[in-house]
Order: structure tokens, then C-alpha cells, then sequence
């Protein structure tokens, strides 16, 4: 029991749903509407950001229905991609919030510059990494689960074979 009184699959289908709802959220709202970067952001690099999170938020998509379709199936190669894409996306927005803190170093906040918005982007991004982290943890608490019963699988069959 991972999560108080779900077992694994259910914390993973729960997992694979929340990523399908976020993603679709995301690519909706945001899609129309675009980013705001905060502070230190030309235009420019708003426009191709912007364009790089559309394309993360749809592989999370298609990740996460992978992941729900891995789960319905128990096929354990359908995790992969979102254990891969899920971990890169831990990195990006870990170095996102280094660079957010980097930022709030330079800025004078002595004038009322933008601090509590770099604090608050920074903080926010570090959350997100954490909650991600715990996801990836439990697929991947599932997925050696599910190689542990393909083994079981395989050991009664043949012990049953050997039996007949």
C-alpha cells in the first residue's frame, strides 16, 4: 500500500489520470492564451519557449496515455516513455528554477523590482519537481511489481509444464 488505502495500480491509475487532465488543461488554456516567462524574457524567447511547451505538454499526453494503457494492459514496456519523458521533465524544470534563482540574485529588489514573482516562479518549479519525483516513484514501484509477477508468471507455467 503506497498511498494510505489504494494499492499500487490504483496510485498509478490515479498517476495516469491527474498527468492526462493537467496535460489537456495546459495545452488548452495555454495554448490559446500563451506564456508569461516573468522577468529576463525577450519576446523572442517567450515565442520559442512557448512553442517548446506546447510540444512537452502534448508528449506528456501521449505519455501519460501510454502509461494508462500500460496499466489497463500490464504491458510494462508502455511505462518506459513515461518514466524517460517524466524524468527529463524533472531535470528541465529543476534547471528552470535555478536559473529563476539565479535571476533573483541579480535583480535589485531594493526598488521594488520583481523578487516576489522570481521567488514565487522559483518555489512553484521546485514543488512541481518534488510531486513529480513522488509520481515517478510509484510508477516505477509498479513497474518492477509488474516484472516481479511476469517472473511468477513464468516459474509456475513451467513448473506446471514440468508437472503435466
Amino acid at each position: 500500500m503506497i498511498c494510505g488505502c489504494m494499492s499500487r495500480g490504483e496510485s498509478v491509475i490515479i498517476v495516469s489520470i491527474y498527468g492526462v487532465s493537467v496535460s489537456v488543461a495546459l495545452l488548452s488554456v495555454l495554448g490559446l492564451h500563451g506564456h508569461d516567462f516573468g522577468p529576463g524574457f525577450s519576446s523572442f524567447t517567450t515565442d520559442i519557449l512557448h512553442q517548446v511547451c506546447l510540444s512537452v505538454y502534448g508528449i506528456c499526453l501521449m505519455t501519460n496515455l501510454l502509461l494508462f494503457l500500460g496499466l489497463i494492459l500490464p504491458l510494462r514496456p508502455l511505462l518506459i516513455p513515461w518514466l524517460t519523458s517524466h524524468a527529463l521533465l524533472c531535470v528541465a524544470l529543476g534547471s528552470a528554477s535555478l536559473y529563476y534563482f539565479v535571476l533573483y540574485v541579480e535583480v535589485d529588489c531594493s526598488e521594488g523590482g520583481p523578487c516576489t514573482v522570481l521567488l514565487g516562479y522559483a518555489s512553484s518549479l521546485i514543488g512541481a519537481v518534488l510531486v513529480l519525483m513522488y509520481c515517478i516513484y510509484l510508477v516505477q514501484d509498479f513497474f518492477d511489481m509488474l516484472k516481479y509477477e511476469i517472473k511468477e508468471e513464468k516459474k509456475e507455467n513451467t513448473n506446471t509444464e514440468t508437472k503435466s
